[in-house]
């Protein structure tokens, strides 16, 4: 009787022992996932940042056009999107203009940045940045750059 009950004792202790071991797999897996996005994010930020600096012309897209492209697939932004590498990521890009006044121009970046190695591994970052033209008369003080940042997903 007493080896049976040090046998089902050892089988409670080994189950309990199991189910440990696989929490911990997963809270692993979890810690990494997190991690990665995080990496992903910040590479996205420094592209924005970058791109916030030239606002390159080939880029400007009707408003709109990155609500449209946000739920495509990555097809339909390689097609209708500017695109860049940095490190280990992919990023696609759109800017819209969202209007101007006397001396200023706003305009919302949407980036979309990928793991090359794991495309589903993502993230949508997207900017409002105000630009100045100092050649107008009423702009001096004004400041350019950026007015907010979102992470859309």
């Amino acid at each position: 009787m007493a080896l049976i009950s040090v046998l089902l004792f050892m089988l409670v202790f080994a189950l309990f022992s199991w189910c440990a071991l696989e929490n911990n797999l997963l809270e692993m897996k979890m810690n990494y996932a997190v991690w990665h996005k995080n990496q992903i994010i910040a590479a996205g930020k420094q592209q924005l940042a970058a791109i916030e600096q030239h606002l390159p012309e080939h880029c400007r897209v009707g408003t709109g056009m990155a609500s449209q492209l946000f739920d495509q697939p990555l097809a339909g932004w390689r097609d209708k999107s500017c695109a860049g590498n940095f490190q280990a990521f992919l990023y696609y890009y759109v800017i819209e203009s969202l209007g101007s006044a006397a001396c200023v121009a706003y305009y919302r970046i949407t980036l979309l940045i990928v793991d090359a190695q794991q495309v589903e591994m993502r993230a949508v970052l997207q900017s409002t940045l105000v630009q100045t033209s100092f050649a107008h008369p009423d702009c001096h003080g004004k400041i350019s750059g950026r007015q907010t940042f979102h992470i859309l997903m």
